[in-house]
């Protein structure tokens, strides 16, 4: 399957819901992201690793400038893409404009993470 679902822990221990993407991504792949992130990373920070050779259809990238991080109780947490390959970053960083989001985007795993922690640590009161 193109894309897999998990989760992940930061440096800090902190539990953060993890999706990678690897392989052929179809308009199908991005609606079961969409549906399963929308219902399981609720309150959660998002990792999404895309893996250097994904190919994501025309379709694919249609469905995800749909999608929304939601907002209230209903929003997922602080979100980090690591994104491997190049042109696929610059790809991604027009969705993400088109759909109003601004996640952070990383080439590496773990300064995604340490990214999350950072994050975490800044919005929770002293």
């Amino acid at each position: 399957m193109p894309v897999s679902y998990g989760s992940t822990t930061t440096p800090k221990g902190r539990n953060v819901y993890r999706t990678e993407s690897t392989g052929e991504v179809t308009d199908v792949h991005a609606r079961e992201y969409s549906q399963k992130v929308t219902k399981e990373a609720i309150g959660l920070p998002l990792l999404a690793v895309i893996r250097r050779g994904v190919d994501m259809s025309a379709a694919a990238r249609k469905e995800f400038s749909s999608i929304s991080a939601g907002t209230g109780e209903q929003a997922i947490g602080v979100m980090a893409f690591v994104v491997e390959s190049a042109p696929l970053r610059v790809m991604m960083s027009f969705i993400f404009k088109v759909i109003g989001m601004t996640p952070k985007m990383f080439s590496e795993e773990t300064e995604a993470l340490a990214f999350i922690d950072a994050e975490l640590d800044r919005q929770t009161p002293q």
